[in-house]
């Protein structure tokens, strides 16, 4: 329970510029990767 404490402040105490620059990092991945977004993938296996 102590765990869920702790990682629930820290989620909600990381501020836009953190999500922001975690969200860069991995856009930057994808374009370097061959990392199929989760949007695409659910996409596929839809159709």
């Amino acid at each position: 329970m102590e765990d869920e404490r702790t990682w629930k402040a820290q989620f909600e105490s990381t501020t836009d510029a953190q999500w922001d620059s975690l969200a860069d990092m991995v856009r930057q991945e994808i374009a370097a990767a061959d990392i199929t977004p989760l949007a695409e993938d659910a996409k596929d296996t839809k159709e």
